[in-house]
């Protein structure tokens, strides 16, 4: 039994199955950049990375069927930059929350910043120094 895009339906294809990982690839790029152009995501999050390295991923399984050089290189560029960027706001985060390497038991003591009220004269601490 032929389907309506030429492959038989009875048996799964390797290849249809990598074609249609590489459209699902397609539409979480779609789905991220609506997402991203509404205003429900925002590109300082590590779910928009993760979104990017997920499509990117499932557009690089498709291009093991159909080799494109071109669109392998973008493939891996945004694989290697999503995970760079997943990786330093996790950084950010961890380093926000005073975890030392990752160990949630330790704590960085944080130095207090003096707050300026005008601009000019400091507030807390730092103003009995002066």
């Amino acid at each position: 039994m032929r389907g309506m895009i030429g492959y038989d339906v009875s048996t799964i294809d390797g290849v249809f199955v990598c074609r249609a990982v590489g459209l699902v690839g397609v539409s979480i790029y779609v789905l991220g950049f609506f997402a991203l152009c509404t205003g429900r995501l925002t590109s300082s999050t590590p779910v928009y990375f993760l979104l990017n390295f997920c499509a990117a991923s499932c557009v690089m399984v498709s291009l093991s069927v159909d080799f494109n050089l071109s669109s392998a290189l973008i493939q891996g560029f945004y694989i290697v930059m999503s995970l760079c960027g997943v990786w330093r706001r996790r950084r950010r985060f961890v380093r926000a929350q005073g975890v030392v390497d990752g160990m949630p038991g330790l704590r960085v003591a944080k130095s207090p910043t003096p707050t300026f009220v005008s601009g000019r004269e400091p507030v807390g601490p730092q103003a009995r120094l002066q």
